[in-house]
């Protein structure tokens, strides 16, 4: 038979205080399933388009704890969010191939360089969605500009870029050129 300790029953008297809330992020009930394929088209010899999509995330584990179960968050915990870009090239002789391919590795080195990835969104969080991508297109504009300087065979490389942010029940589009984002939601394709 166990016998009662006065530090047990300090403990027990403790632990039932501590509540800690639950709390599961929006980001870790959403369930995204990505495909993703690139066409020449009809009116092109060649395929200038390329794409990327990224998962961003961060994650909790408890690793060593000398804290009852009860007090803790769950031992693991994640939150994440999904970057999907595609860049349409413009330009003869493969020149829109290589601004698409600078757009989008320009904006994947920035986003592991400037990490401060949104995963819960409210406005202020919103906000600063919207200023970091405007800060992403911007700088994949100037290093598209910045490949092309001086190079006759270049001068002429564009590429259209439209990139969806998708954390928990939110979603930014962002677009500049002609390529299209198209949402499908209960079915439909709009």
């Amino acid at each position: 038979m166990a016998t009662t300790t006065d530090d047990d029953v300090r403990r027990r008297g403790l632990s039932s205080v501590l509540k800690p809330p639950e709390f599961q992020s929006a980001s870790s009930l959403v369930k995204v399933e990505i495909g993703a394929k690139s066409h020449r088209g009809v009116k092109r010899h060649d395929n200038e388009d390329h794409y990327l999509v990224m998962r961003l995330r961060r994650d909790l584990q408890m690793l060593a704890t000398s804290l009852p179960k009860s007090d803790l968050p769950p031992r693991q915990f994640e939150e994440r969010a999904y970057a999907m870009l595609v860049a349409d090239g413009l330009g003869s002789q493969g020149s829109g191939s290589l601004a698409g391919r600078v757009a989008l590795s320009t904006i994947a080195n920035l986003a592991v360089h400037y990490g401060e990835w949104n995963l819960r969104i409210d406005p202020t969080t919103a906000a600063q969605v919207i200023d970091k991508g405007l800060f992403l297109y911007g700088s994949a504009d100037q290093a598209v500009e910045a490949r092309s300087a001086g190079i006759e065979a270049l001068s002429e490389m564009a590429t259209a870029l439209t990139v969806a942010y998708s954390v928990g029940d939110h979603l930014f589009v962002a677009n500049v050129g002609h390529t299209r984002a198209y949402l499908f939601r209960e079915g439909r394709l709009t």
